[in-house]
């Protein structure tokens, strides 16, 4: 099936060419920032008795750094780098309080395939590859017990860690001012890795949109 997504982009890539301005041949290199959202459950982490009081958020303010080369007008490559707003989860009593905080960076490979649109300057594309996500759990326990919903890091007190590779894919349109300059929006997922509940190193998925600006050498 990818095969023959792949084949249909070049395709339809060489049959619009003349209609259409195509991703430029040659590196580049950009910055994006957005709204990334680290998946963790959505519901509260800590057993709240006796009037107290939790919180939590999701998601928030987020930013990739990236590179690659497009071969050909329709295909590229691309690495990057990307930090997560914190995923945190707060629980106070007359006992104490506690915090949970996720926090996840990735670094990612990807190849790019570009659809041009027609008279228009922009060109769709969609991406796949792969990620390394690092996930840190900080989890400083003090008395509030959780709910059972999230499992308890091994290291309870301190932070654990975690580090897999995930499928990463997205899609986005890039539009091109000028031969230098180009800019982008851009949404992708990575594929999340176990279950909260039994695995407090379980990965989430891992969402992000950016809006991007790139240089394009030479």
């Amino acid at each position: 099936m990818k095969k023959i997504i792949l084949i249909s982009t070049v395709v339809a890539c060489a049959t619009f060419s003349t209609l259409a301005s195509a991703a430029r041949v040659g590196g580049y290199a950009g910055l994006g920032v957005g709204y990334g959202l680290i998946k963790t459950p959505g519901h509260q982490a800590f057993n709240i008795t006796g009037g107290g009081t939790s919180s939590r958020k999701r998601g928030g303010i987020s930013g990739r750094g990236f590179a690659g080369i497009n071969i050909s007008p329709c295909l590229g490559f691309e690495i990057g780098y990307a930090y997560y707003k914190p995923s945190y989860y707060k629980g106070t009593t007359a006992a104490g309080y506690s915090l949970m905080q996720y926090n996840v960076r990735t670094y990612d490979i990807e190849a790019k395939a570009y659809l041009p649109i027609p008279r228009t300057g922009f060109d769709a594309y969609a991406l796949a590859g792969c990620a390394r996500v690092a996930e840190t759990v900080r989890y400083p326990n003090s008395n509030v017990p959780l709910s059972g919903a999230i499992a308890s890091p091994t290291n309870v007190g301190g932070n654990t860690y975690a580090y897999k590779t995930r499928p990463l894919y997205g899609l986005g349109v890039m539009y091109t001012f000028n031969p230098c300059i180009s800019a982008n929006i851009e949404g992708t997922q990575i594929r999340r890795l176990g279950n909260f509940q039994n695995s407090a190193n379980a990965i989430p998925f891992v969402n992000l949109i950016t809006a991007n600006v790139a240089y394009h050498f030479g």
